[in-house]
């Protein structure tokens, strides 16, 4: 909350809370239905974090997961998920970066 008060002061955003903290494993089932529970309990101001990539080469676990991230991500079911819980994907403002 400290934190919080000093960047507004300083006219900074900050986020309400941090969704997207997992163990980093599981897979796209996993990581689809964490995203769906964090969809669904989101509220203005949250922030979801999310590592998604392709093309990792070194086949080791965390590469694997955020394999797994992406795939789920660019699902065409991500956006049925963000409709139904009222979410929406948005840049923060240039001042706000």
């Amino acid at each position: 909350a400290a934190l919080a008060r000093e960047a507004h002061k300083d006219g900074l955003r900050t986020n309400r809370r941090l969704l997207g903290v997992y163990g980093f494993d599981g897979g796209k089932r996993r990581y689809a239905d964490l995203l769906q529970n964090w969809l669904f309990n989101a509220r203005d101001c949250d922030l979801l974090m999310c590592h998604p990539a392709v093309g990792c080469k070194d086949g080791s676990a965390m590469s694997r997961q955020r394999r797994a991230e992406f795939d789920v991500l660019a699902s065409p079911k991500l956006g049925d998920w963000l409709n139904v819980n009222g979410v929406h994907i948005s840049r923060l403002p240039a001042v706000a970066r």
